[in-house]
């Protein structure tokens, strides 16, 4: 990223919300997934003092604790209106307790009318890619900017960036050899050889 020093200007929006906000050269995290490190975004916990967390099936899942205060929750005392949009989420869905404190909570699991859109959403859940583009999610948090008053607490939150990618300016052949070939590595991780990486890179780089 340009606004992290590289020298070439590749990251341009990215470089403009760090003029314009707060720019953080270091981040660490409470774990990888979302299970492990949102308990501690949301409620300043470590995930093991939610007593509702368990492990199956190789996941984990965790439900806050109603003892704890979310952020959510506590801006809203104070006056601030609150809305969160989490693109299909499970682990963060209102079944492990993540709409407390959230005047407006969507998560875009009913959000596909129209028969054409459902078909193309099973044909992307059959490629391993279950979730809606960011845009879809972007115009609904638009709409809510537009109405709400200030001051606002807002959660957005994507899923674009997790494999298998579902790039728009890609035919269907092509980005379903993109998933096969990350789900592929995924499967074998173990035992990918460095030309298997290589050509699954230069293959993303050329798309």
């Amino acid at each position: 990223m340009s606004c992290l020093g590289y020298s070439q200007k590749t990251t341009p929006y990215i470089d403009s919300l760090a003029d314009n906000g707060v720019l953080f050269t270091n981040a660490f995290s409470n774990g990888g997934g979302s299970a492990e490190s949102f308990p501690t975004i949301m409620t300043s916990t470590y995930v093991l003092m939610n007593p509702n967390s368990n492990l199956e099936n190789n996941m984990l899942w965790a439900k806050i604790s109603e003892k704890y205060l979310t952020l959510a929750e506590l801006l809203k005392k104070n006056g601030y209106k609150t809305a969160a949009f989490v693109n299909q989420k499970i682990d963060l869905s209102s079944t492990f307790g993540y709409h407390r404190g959230f005047d407006t909570f969507k998560d875009f699991e009913n959000n596909v009318k129209s028969l054409k859109a459902k078909l193309y959403r099973k044909i992307n859940t059959l490629m391993g890619n279950k979730f809606v583009r960011a845009e879809v999610v972007n115009y609904e948090v638009v709409r809510w900017i537009k109405k709400v008053r200030k001051p606002f607490f807002l959660w957005v939150h994507y899923m674009d960036v997790h494999s298998p990618p579902n790039p728009k300016n890609v035919s269907f052949l092509n980005r379903l050899g993109v998933i096969r070939t990350i789900q592929k590595i995924s499967n074998e991780a173990p035992k990918v050889t460095k030309k298997k990486l290589s050509e699954y890179c230069i293959y993303m780089i050329k798309r």
